[in-house]
C-alpha cells in the first residue's frame, strides 16, 4: 500500500509517499517541499500547488489513498484561512483527479499518534517521524508532518504499530 501524506498551505505544501508492506515493514519512498512565492497572484500560486503536487507526488508513484491533515482554526484570521482553505482545495481536486480516497485527521490525532501525545511539538514530531523511519537525517516541519500524516492513516485505518 502507498499512502501520500500532505500538509496543505499555500506557501508551502508539505508531501509525502510511505509504503506499507502490510505488516511491519514501512519506509519513506519521498517526500517534498511546494513552495509559492507570496508575491505572485493567488490564482498563479495555486496553479503552481497543482502543477507540482500533481506532477511530484501523484503521477509518479502508483499511490492508493492520500491523508491530509485538516485544520481546526488558523490564528491568523480569515484571509490566512481562506488561503489555506484554497490550497487545501487544490489537493482535494488532485485527490479526485487521480481517483484517491481522501482522509483527514486533525494535528492533534496525528502529533498523538505518531508523536504520544497531541500538543507534540514541531521537533518531537520530526525526531519521532525519523526514529519510525529509521531516517538518517530529519526532514523540514512540512515534509515531517505530512509524513506523520500518512503514518497516522496507517495506524488509524489499518492498525499499524508505530515503532520508535
Amino acid at each position: 500500500m502507498i499512502v501520500l501524506g500532505v500538509d496543505p498551505a499555500l506557501s508551502k505544501t508539505g508531501w509525502a509517499i510511505v509504503q506499507w508492506n502490510g505488516k511491519r515493514k514501512v519506509k519513506l519512498l519521498a517526500s517534498g517541499l511546494i513552495k509559492t512565492k507570496p508575491k505572485e497572484e493567488i490564482p498563479d500560486r495555486l496553479l503552481a500547488i497543482f502543477e507540482q503536487f500533481s506532477t511530484a507526488a501523484c503521477e509518479h508513484w502508483n499511490v492508493d489513498v492520500c491523508a491530509i491533515e485538516n485544520t481546526i482554526f488558523v490564528k491568523a484570521g480569515a484571509d490566512a484561512a481562506i488561503k489555506l482553505g484554497a490550497a487545501r482545495g487544490v489537493i482535494y481536486l488532485c485527490a479526485a483527479i487521480f481517483g484517491l480516497p481522501v482522509f483527514q485527521y486533525h494535528p492533534p490525532t496525528i502529533k498523538k499518534e505518531v508523536a504520544g501525545h497531541g500538543r507534540a511539538g514541531k521537533d518531537d514530531v520530526q525526531d519521532a517521524v525519523r526514529k519510525t523511519l529509521k531516517l538518517t537525517s530529519t526532514q523540514q516541519e512540512d515534509e515531517a508532518d505530512a509524513t506523520a500524516t500518512a503514518l497516522c492513516y496507517l495506524v488509524k485505518e489499518h492498525g499499524y504499530i508505530l515503532d520508535s
